[in-house]
């Protein structure tokens, strides 16, 4: 009975010393408010067909590259990653634009500004490049852009 006593208090030890993850470090996928681009999805259209060029260097690959990134509580592009690849040069394109893109103004959950992974799909064409919005589990409808490169 004693060697479970022990068990147990060890096991809670171990437990509660590893860090709890705070709030303000979860990332959700759905909040109450989403995150918004400055100047809503038509400005942000406008950023992508502005920024995005298509680099020589990929030498005609073409291809949806889809990249995800996390809006923090502050409003700022952080963790940005693709998560499908198609070029290494066109990967880097578009990690270039969307960690270069301006504040947007925090998701909230619960009244208080929360980190919000967004997935945002990129279709690279030699000539020309499109980008949309997918955010499809808050019923946001994609929309599209295009930059001639």
């Amino acid at each position: 009975m004693k060697r479970i006593i022990v068990s147990i208090i060890c096991l809670f030890a171990m437990v509660t010393s590893y860090p709890q993850t705070a709030e303000s470090e979860q990332v959700f996928t759905k909040v109450e408010k989403m995150p918004e681009y400055p100047g809503g999805v038509l400005a942000m259209q406008l950023y992508l067909q502005t920024n995005i060029k298509y680099p020589q260097a990929a030498n005609g690959a073409e291809g949806r590259i889809l990249v995800q990134f996390v809006i923090d509580t502050d409003g700022s592009v952080t963790d940005a990653m693709v998560v499908k690849s198609v070029n290494p040069h066109l990967d880097a394109e578009a990690l270039r634009v969307i960690n270069a893109m301006p504040k947007w103004k925090p998701g909230t959950q619960k009244g208080k500004a929360v980190r919000v992974k967004y997935t945002i799909p990129i279709n690279f064409r030699h000539g020309t490049t499109t980008g949309m919005v997918e955010q499809k589990e808050n019923n946001v409808k994609p929309s599209s852009v295009s930059a001639e490169n």
